[in-house]
């Protein structure tokens, strides 16, 4: 499912790294034992709002218009 998600939005050959890096990730973390630490919530959401303003206003221009912040 991840593969054909990404394939679908970026094409092959990316959804092909991103599967290696997440299975290197998978394999690591039994290999050696590591317990999965997630990043907490917060700074996740802080990023995710960061680029979705990023990805708005590169949008915005594409489209010829103005982004005035308040």
């Amino acid at each position: 499912m991840f593969y054909n998600r990404i394939k679908a939005k970026n094409g092959a050959p990316k959804a092909i790294v991103g599967l290696q890096e997440k299975l290197a990730i998978f394999y690591k973390m039994i290999k050696e034992r590591v317990k999965f630490n997630p990043i907490p919530i917060e700074k996740y959401m802080d990023g995710f709002k960061e680029n979705q303003i990023k990805k708005l206003k590169r949008q915005a221009k594409n489209l010829g218009l103005q982004i005035v912040e308040m």
